[in-house]
């Protein structure tokens, strides 16, 4: 066993100098514990699943390390912080709480409007909207759109858009006939939301030459109606930027659901960065009626297609997503350089934070650790404490496990990163007004929350009627059908726009309201959002395991999924042991048979750990199911 006078040699050592003895010591432990045959084997960013670390062998290593730093680890130390780097940083600062230049924590800082980027132009078509005001009128009235079932789609249909006006693209983009009508529906309604937003912006073709403009899409790899596809062709922002003669960066984002805030984090990244002088950003999502009708036929989609035509965000009656078309586009730039162009300024763009959350339940449902993750990220990164947000435009597909899985996550997010025992954030999500455009999704969602900031209102959910009864009647998140105005307490108005995606990736973005007059922001309270972890996040939650229930839970488990309880770290994720959603809906549903539980799948979802799921079956009250009224006299008081 390594002997080490660590903490003695920490104590005379300078503050950056501790980084470097930490680093030293824990690669020479590491090289004695597994038995390896040179420190050379150990490096700085290997993860230590690579080096053969089993989960046993990781609770040893940290017993190692609580009796060499004198602390106490969690059983999750190596898992949280899975390199050495990382385990490093974790130590020094959080630890051994070592002071130094490069390890300083994060605080609330002001904050110059002046620095940040501003949405100087956008627009969209989308279902029974052809532009932003309409979009916005249909979302205030709170109309809930029902589409029209398709010829042989099994009783489905999906959100149509109007065709491109072609006329007007090929003069401003200085597009042939030949050339327009050779392009597919999904290039021209690509080229016609980039002439509008163009043309909202002032710019015409030649302005753009002198000027460095990335472009960053949110569309799929190929759809095309005619079927005209070749290995070698190229992407849609590629043939855009070539055909615009756009210098700066060009590329696509295909995230799915996230696609367009994906896309809007890396142009942000990019403008920061010096990459482009300014950015287009947009999303395109055309449906081909010949392939929707074949998938409508497929038994998969019975579990996502709503047999209604509609969608139901967060309601008790919700049963799936609605397929739509759709497609919108914005430019943003530096706010300085806007102020000094003269434009119109709809909002700045206070924060951004892209996160994929590893292994969930399954690939197609939301991951609550990789929301809450990016949740904080977009914070720290806005320099914005959760008190600092108002209004949440979440994603809300309709389906009733996925609803209650992610607002389950947002509300742990937001609440552990607040500071007042009070403060409520407002939900909405625009599926309900026009379907699901998938690709462009993000896209619709940017321009209602800048059109709620415009008219200062916080919009309702249409069709909100009876909220999801695994929703709990106590949520500091407020979900109600009708839209109210938006006040504040002297401060901004700030929307953060929320989205997960199937395949996983999380993104968060974060619109702040431009005032003329702010300057430099006042410092906002904040938590240090650094502190925050996964498995924090909830750790009160499941300080105990009722005793009653334990021995009929360990046998299930070890029936069901075939795992000794008695020998598991509990505080590691269930689907970290290889199981998905279908064999832990096996066991609660076993669980709440045999212990006359309510536990729901929607509550599960949302847990950290196996210790976090244990305790859910601990005696507690059923609370009702909540109407909207309920939650719209919660939100006046």
């Amino acid at each position: 066993m390594i002997v080490s006078n660590i903490l003695a040699d920490i104590e005379q050592a300078a503050p950056n100098e501790v980084r470097q003895l930490l680093t030293g010591f824990i690669r020479e432990a590491l090289v004695d514990f597994l038995e390896l045959d040179d420190i050379e084997e150990v490096t700085s960013n290997q993860s230590f699943a690579d080096l053969g670390t089993d989960s046993m062998q990781a609770t040893e290593f940290k017993l190692l390390l609580e009796k060499q730093l004198n602390c106490k680890l969690k059983t999750t130390v190596m898992f949280d912080y899975p390199t050495v780097e990382l385990l490093v940083n974790f130590l020094a600062t959080k630890v051994l709480e070592i002071q130094e230049n490069q390890v300083a924590p994060v605080t609330s800082q002001n904050t110059d409007q002046a620095d940040l980027l501003a949405i100087v132009a956008l627009t969209g078509t989308y279902p029974e909207a052809d532009n932003i005001e309409a979009l916005w009128k249909n979302v205030v009235s709170g109309k809930q759109i029902v589409f029209e079932e398709a010829p042989g789609a099994n009783g489905y249909g999906y959100g149509k858009i109007k065709p491109p006006q072609s006329q007007q693209v090929m003069e401003f983009l200085g597009l042939n006939k030949k050339r327009y009508n050779r392009l597919n529906r999904q290039e021209k309604l690509a080229y016609q939301v980039t002439a509008d937003v163009l043309h909202n912006a002032g710019f015409g073709l030649k302005d753009l030459t002198s000027i460095v403009t990335g472009l960053y899409m949110g569309v799929s790899d190929f759809s095309d109606e005619r079927r005209e596809y070749l290995p070698i062709d190229a992407s849609l922002p590629n043939k855009i930027s070539f055909q615009l003669n756009l210098l700066g960066p060009s590329q696509v984002t295909n995230a799915f659901c996230s696609s367009v805030y994906v896309a809007l984090h890396q142009a942000v990244v990019a403008i920061e960065r010096g990459e482009c002088d300014q950015a287009l950003v947009g999303g395109v999502n055309t449906i081909i009626e010949e392939e929707f009708k074949q998938l409508a036929h497929h038994d998969k989609w019975r579990l996502f297609f709503s047999k209604n035509n509609c969608v139901n965000s967060f309601g008790a009656n919700a049963n799936g997503f609605a397929r739509s078309e759709g497609a919108g586009m914005l430019l943003i730039k530096p706010l300085k350089q806007a102020l000094a162009d003269k434009d119109q300024v709809h909002a700045v763009v206070r924060g951004s934070a892209v996160y994929h959350g590893g292994r969930g339940f399954t690939i197609n449902a939301p991951n609550a650790q990789g929301i809450k993750k990016v949740v904080w990220e977009s914070l720290k990164r806005a320099k914005l404490s959760a008190d600092d947000i108002d209004y949440i435009e979440a994603h809300g597909i309709g389906n009733s496990l996925a609803d209650v899985a992610e607002i389950g996550a947002i509300e742990d997010a937001y609440a552990s990163a607040s500071e007042k025992a009070d403060k409520t954030w407002q939900i909405s999500s625009i599926k309900p007004t026009i379907g699901h455009p998938e690709y462009a999704a993000g896209m619709a969602s940017l321009i209602k929350a800048v059109q709620a900031i415009r008219h200062q209102t916080i919009p309702g959910i249409a069709g909100l009627t009876t909220i999801n009864p695994e929703i709990p009647e106590d949520s500091r998140l407020i979900l109600q059908s009708q839209s109210r105005v938006w006040n504040t307490a002297g401060q901004p108005r700030r929307v953060a726009l929320c989205s997960y995606a199937i395949g996983g990736v999380n993104a968060q973005i974060i619109l702040e309201e431009y005032r003329p007059d702010q300057g430099t922001l006042p410092k906002n309270g904040q938590k240090n959002i650094e502190k925050l972890s996964i498995d924090g996040s909830s750790a009160e939650k499941s300080a105990g395991v009722s005793t009653n229930n334990t021995d009929h839970i360990t046998d299930l488990v070890k029936e069901v999924l075939d795992l000794d309880v008695q020998n598991l770290d509990l505080h590691q994720p269930i689907m970290n042991y290889g199981f998905d959603s279908i064999k832990v809906m096996q066991l609660v549903r076993r669980a709440n048979e045999k212990l006359g539980t309510q536990v729901k799948m929607g509550q599960v979802m949302r847990v950290n750990s196996f210790q976090e799921f244990l305790a859910l079956y601990q005696p507690q009250e059923v609370a009702k199911p909540a109407t909207v009224a309920d939650t719209e006299q919660q939100a006046e008081t």
